[in-house]
């Protein structure tokens, strides 16, 4: 929970997922909130199955996500993920060397780091849409108002000068993307 009682990042964040099978290249966990953290029961209406694949293929992790709901009960829910990518991606660049790039026209309007349900345009800090310098300005935002393109949403974080790129690239489910850098600046 947060300073306000909202359970901002979950139910699961802090507590040992179950393996249930796995492989070279490959590695299945499973998290229910009945077995894995029962304590937790009364603050949702209804118990959940998270699934979570992650596999190696190239130079590609690929996860996949499956949710499920054991119970007659209706289900809220939401997912996301917090990938941290460290910048620059050469020990021969510097932030001003990377830009974070993401194809989102709006974004939800926070206060206490929660959506007010207001839609803003993104403003010259925020608009990653051609490209933002790491560095420029700290970022804290969620990005909505997102045109898949192929029911696909990619986001880059790239590095110019050593000529290297992440693209990170998910279905089109996922409607917002949480834009954040740390203070120390060095992880988008």
């Amino acid at each position: 929970m947060d300073g306000d009682g909202n359970a901002i990042h979950g139910f699961v964040l802090d507590r040992p997922w179950r393996v249930t099978s796995s492989g070279e290249d490959f590695v299945v966990g499973e998290f229910q909130l009945s077995v894995d953290a029962p304590d937790r029961l009364e603050q949702w209406p209804a118990d959940f199955i998270l699934e979570l694949r992650y596999s190696i293929s190239g130079t590609s992790l690929d996860c996949r996500v499956k949710i499920t709901n054991p119970s007659d009960k209706p289900l809220p829910w939401g997912f996301g993920t917090h990938p941290y990518f460290r910048m620059p991606l050469s020990g021969d660049s510097g932030t001003r060397d990377c830009l974070v790039q993401a194809p989102a026209a709006e974004a939800w309007e926070l206060i206490n780091c929660l959506p007010t349900g207001s839609r803003v345009p993104v403003n010259g800090n925020v608009d990653l849409r051609e490209g933002r310098r790491l560095g420029d300005a700290p970022l804290d935002d969620v990005l909505t108002g997102i045109v898949p393109q192929n029911s696909h949403i990619e986001s880059l974080a790239m590095d110019e000068r050593a000529g290297l790129q992440i693209s990170q690239k998910t279905d089109d489910i996922f409607r917002e993307l949480v834009v954040y850098t740390p203070p120390h600046g060095r992880s988008v």
